[in-house]
């Protein structure tokens, strides 16, 4: 993720190296922010992780038709990834309109997507992206959808596990300040005047990192 330089503002902070180490030794959550689908889209092929590096992969996606690949790494074989979708199978009374046990069913289904995995995870091995925190809340209600990705959240960081949620759209988004206090980092993305899609990061504890250039997946 050019973590040699990604630095926190400052003279004396870590880098945030030092401080991903942690987070990946602990578990953690992430929420991907940015309008640029482009931006995050390179960004979630950073999360994900090498695909020269052994994970566990769980994409959580809207429905089965979801294009998967443009959030993957280069490399990673589609049938290696596990996915969840969140308008899979009947809803749960005879109704068109969503319900909160079709979400506690897709964290079932999560559960069954991760325990796929070894037994036992090493940390940062399990990563799991959840598509998207806007869809979720315009769906299911804006207190269903923080429901269930504080669920899913618990579930990674009990495996010492990552994840990330996107959020389609920016940190003036009504929804942001309401994810914000579920996760760990907040990665802000943007495509500036350059057209290269960038990359800057918070942590509460350390403050903002510099913006620099999201480097080609894999």
């Amino acid at each position: 993720m050019s973590e040699q330089v990604l630095k926190f503002r400052g003279d004396d902070g870590p880098t945030l190296g030092a401080v991903l180490t942690e987070l990946k030794r602990t578990g953690c959550a992430i929420m991907l922010a940015g309008e640029s689908r482009v931006a995050r889209e390179a960004m979630s092929q950073r999360l994900f992780g090498s695909p020269a590096v052994e994970r566990h992969r769980v994409l959580v996606t809207p429905n089965d038709d979801y294009p998967t690949e443009p959030w993957l790494p280069n490399g990673i074989a589609r049938d290696t990834v596990e996915t969840v979708s969140l308008s899979s199978g009947e809803r749960s009374v005879a109704t068109a309109e969503p319900q909160q046990d079709d979400l506690d069913r897709r964290l079932r289904d999560l559960d069954t997507a991760i325990s796929l995995g070894p037994g036992e995870f090493d940390p940062g091995v399990l990563r799991v992206g959840v598509h998207t925190a806007d869809a979720l809340a315009e769906t299911y209600g804006r207190e269903a959808a923080l429901s269930f990705v504080s669920s899913a959240f618990e579930r990674v960081r009990d495996r010492r596990g990552m994840a990330h949620v996107h959020l389609d759209g920016s940190t003036a988004d009504p929804l942001f300040g309401h994810v914000e206090p579920l996760v760990d980092a907040i990665v802000e993305v943007r495509v500036p005047k350059s057209r290269r899609p960038e990359q800057r990061w918070y942590i509460p504890e350390y403050g903002y990192t510099n913006w620099v250039l999201i480097s080609p997946g894999h």
